[in-house]
């Protein structure tokens, strides 16, 4: 009996052995199937997405969208609807993005840009970001599957259309607000003597983004903009967000049409926004797939004579970026634990009442 004892246990550890092997090879099958068959998914989609955006910066603007079309899974299902206001330096955005698409793997189509150009009288003031937005909408829009807002400037990530489709659910703007993008070829964006090759080596990768899995949120601040926060934590599902960010948010169709928004003029992009898509579930996916663009100012450049009313209550809790009904699980997935939370509070100056 003794001398059989190491004959099985031999044979048990091969079993074991066998075991391990089967469930990773059934495993790295499995992870592979799945990934063809997301792939199969992706490759058939025929959902198009109109990208609308307040050009404050031509070169910005055709940089942003000439990266959109290199970073997308399915460029050809990419449309951009820009509203800009004509000033003596005006460039034609179209002719900059010819300019910036060249030798790229794939070749913009004239129909895919769709610029309203607007003169107006100088005591009439600046193009507002909300007056912006609601031309785009009234004018540009032509029943594309989903609305993407966005900004000049924008990097975004690889398949990042994809991502943002595959978290989409009806009833939700999903928002992404990465942090500045730096990683550049020239540490700052060319002045006056500017051309798109330039301009794009100073504010645009030098390769393709990979998605990632960093997940941030964002707070109001008291001026009618947005703070960050990051996650501690990988997320694997969407968290709940208290703005929409004009960096990145993502809407159906069918939400738009439900929601007819009415973008506020005299306000901040944020402000702006969020009004507008108030009647949507607010979310964040687990990824972040837009990033910054160096040349962005976050200061507000009009000061919003009104905040949505909704957007007064809590406004300690909407600063940290915790939604109205916030329970501990939203705490920890956000800040990671209660004491966290307490020294955020104490960075920003939040007194409680009582």
């Amino acid at each position: 009996m003794a001398a059989a004892s190491p004959r099985l246990l031999l044979f048990a550890a091969t079993l074991v052995v066998l075991y391990v092997a089967y469930k990773a090879a059934h495993n790295v099958y499995t992870t592979q199937q799945r990934k063809q068959e997301r792939a199969r998914v992706a490759q058939n989609d025929k959902r198009t997405i109109l990208v609308c955006m307040h050009c404050t910066n031509q070169y910005a603007c055709a940089s942003s969208m000439a990266w959109m079309l290199r970073s997308a899974l399915h460029p050809q299902h990419l449309r951009f609807a820009v509203v800009y206001q004509a000033i003596p330096s005006s460039v034609d955005v179209f002719d900059l993005l010819a300019r910036a698409n060249q030798n790229a793997a794939y070749t913009v189509q004239e129909d895919q840009v769709r610029c309203l150009v607007l003169r107006r009288k100088a005591e009439a003031g600046a193009l507002s970001y909300g007056e912006a937005m609601e031309r785009c909408l009234a004018s540009l829009f032509d029943n594309e599957t989903f609305v993407l807002f966005t900004s000049p400037g924008a990097v975004f990530c690889k398949n990042f259309d994809h991502v943002l489709k595959e978290h989409h659910a009806s009833g939700c703007a999903l928002t992404c607000h990465g942090p500045t993008f730096t990683d550049t070829s020239f540490r700052h964006p060319p002045g006056t003597h500017r051309t798109m090759r330039n301009y794009m080596a100073a504010t645009m990768p030098s390769a393709l983004l990979d998605v990632s899995k960093e997940v941030f949120f964002v707070g109001w601040n008291a001026d009618g903009g947005l703070l960050r926060f990051a996650c501690p934590s990988v997320q694997t599902t969407s968290l709940v967000s208290v703005a929409l960010s004009s960096l990145c948010t993502f809407v159906s169709n069918e939400d738009v049409h439900a929601q007819r928004p009415r973008f506020s003029r005299e306000t901040t992009a944020a402000v702006a926004l969020s009004s507008a898509l108030f009647g949507l579930k607010f979310v964040v996916p687990p990824a972040t797939v837009v990033y910054a663009g160096k040349q962005q100012n976050t200061r507000p450049k009009h000061a919003p004579t009104t905040f949505p009313p909704e957007l007064f209550i809590g406004y300690g809790r909407a600063m940290l970026g915790l939604s109205e009904t916030f329970d501990r699980n939203e705490v920890l997935r956000k800040y990671g634990s209660l004491v966290n939370l307490e020294k955020q509070k104490v960075k920003l100056n939040i007194v409680e009442d009582g």
